[in-house]
């Protein structure tokens, strides 16, 4: 029993390893299929990673980029795809000691024009600029995101700062 008890032991390290272990590298053209969780329109994969690793259930990713024409785990089946890129989740990189790279988190400064981000809006205040939605969003530690309307849109009853929880 002794020698069951430390394969049970081994292959719970093992499991264990690859939820916590940080992978920030992603793999182009690259599909995990079969495992997804939502499907969320996103303008760039870094952008998508960054949703990825603020949904609670997703471990890993794959971003279909405009140019594609058809076609607690690691993913079960990787397929070469031209057109895609994958990744994964950055939870484990927020624990992890490794030194931040200046570009790792380059996205938190990415402004996507003509992109509203659909999800649960905390709440709206009624703001100058998109500069300002943005500062809005960094000082509550409940935003992850943020969309704000400009005096193009339509409907005026919507211009204003959208601070969303969750996509």
């Amino acid at each position: 029993i002794g020698y069951l008890y430390r394969i049970g032991y081994f292959i719970l390290f093992f499991s264990l390893f690859f939820l916590i272990f940080c992978r920030p590298e992603l793999l182009e053209n690259v599909d995990f299929p079969g495992t997804d969780i939502k499907f969320v329109y996103s303008p760039d994969v870094n952008h998508c990673q960054q949703l990825c690793t603020q949904h609670p259930s997703c471990l890993f990713f794959t971003f279909v980029r405009a140019d594609w024409t058809k076609d607690n785990r690691l993913p079960q089946v990787q397929i070469p795809l031209l057109g895609l890129t994958s990744g994964y989740s950055l939870k484990p990189c927020q624990t992890n000691s490794r030194k931040n790279h200046q570009n790792d988190h380059y996205w938190l400064t990415v402004a996507h024009e003509g992109l509203d981000l659909n999800g649960s809006d905390m709440r709206f205040v009624v703001l100058d600029d998109a500069e300002s939605c943005r500062r809005a969003c960094n000082d509550d530690s409940n935003c992850q995101f943020y969309t704000y309307v400009t005096e193009n849109f339509s409907d005026s009853a919507y211009r204003y700062c959208h601070l969303i929880l969750h996509i």
